[in-house]
């Protein structure tokens, strides 16, 4: 018997975007940001015809203590403002990424500016979290889930828990699963479908690879 959980293909895990906040158009072209880290409790808007890129903060982080990249290039940071013309600085079909540090606290915005192609370098992002691991990547894994014999069905409970007593349909086991996963499926169609997602949640909770084989 052969089973395998495979990876089928791999997505930008930015070019969702539903996770952006959009600005309108500037110079004729669309633009919008995604907050990474905002410790500065910033605001963003355009300015200026919709050229101005301005970011205003709380006036305790100065152009004295505060430090500001653009792409990570020094920038200037004002007194509670970080501000730059968007037709002078940025390029279309880019991301681009805004960082401002004063001590221990950092703002870390990421613009997307009309339809990039290329994935975003967030490698100054300092972040221990799963979304910055993702992005250092540059994408987002999908798997598909496959198998060729009714007893993965038992295979799969029996990582959990014991499976005992005869079964003369694979039916059978759809409580067994349940049980084991807390789940609560209603038929052995929905486990088919959604199951997928609950084996690899298991898989990294116990930091298992996704990528299983099992020969009998």
């Amino acid at each position: 018997l052969y089973y395998d959980i495979t990876e089928i293909e791999t997505t930008n895990e930015y070019e969702d975007d539903s996770e952006y906040t959009s600005l309108g158009v500037s110079n004729g072209v669309e633009i919008s940001y995604r907050v990474l880290r905002n410790d500065f409790n910033a605001g963003i808007k355009l300015l200026d015809a919709n050229d101005t890129f301005y970011m205003e903060y709380q006036g305790i982080y100065t152009s004295e203590n505060t430090n500001a990249y653009l792409n990570k290039k020094s920038s200037s940071a004002l007194t509670g403002v970080f501000k730059f013309s968007v037709k002078n600085t940025l390029t279309e079909n880019t991301y681009n990424t805004i960082k401002l540090v004063s001590g221990d606290k950092q703002v870390y915005i990421l613009v997307k500016y009309g339809k990039p192609t290329t994935t975003p370098d967030l490698s100054d992002y300092e972040s221990a979290d799963e979304l910055h691991q993702a992005a250092n990547s540059g994408k987002n894994v999908v798997y598909k889930f496959g198998y060729s014999n009714f007893t993965f069905d038992l295979w799969i409970i029996l990582h959990k828990k014991d499976c005992n007593g005869p079964k003369i349909d694979r039916k059978q086991y759809l409580s067994e699963i349940n049980s084991a996963f807390n789940q609560s499926f209603l038929s052995m169609q929905d486990y088919k479908l959604e199951f997928p997602g609950i084996v690899i949640n298991y898989t990294r909770e116990f930091k298992i690879n996704i990528k299983l084989l099992l020969l009998i």
